[in-house]
């Protein structure tokens, strides 16, 4: 898997990956949001909550409201 920013440290780029995990867990998994963080290597919700909202300006919660496959089929 090539990065786009090589520049990027081990830990952000780490940071990344398990953001954009979370980000398809929460588009398409049932479990909940504390669960999901936590399984992707998130310490805690609080840190994963923050890191979530400054990457993709939007809550898990509301992230997962509006792209949540599960959830949206009417």
């Amino acid at each position: 898997m090539q990065e786009k920013n090589s520049n990027q440290s081990p830990e952000q780029f780490i940071i990344d990956y398990r953001l954009k995990r979370t980000s398809e867990l929460l588009k398409s998994d049932s479990g909940t949001i504390s669960y999901i963080a936590l399984s992707s290597g998130f310490q805690s919700y609080q840190s994963f909550n923050r890191l979530f909202r400054k990457r993709y300006q939007i809550s898990p919660t509301e992230f997962r409201k509006k792209y949540n496959t599960k959830t949206n089929k009417r």
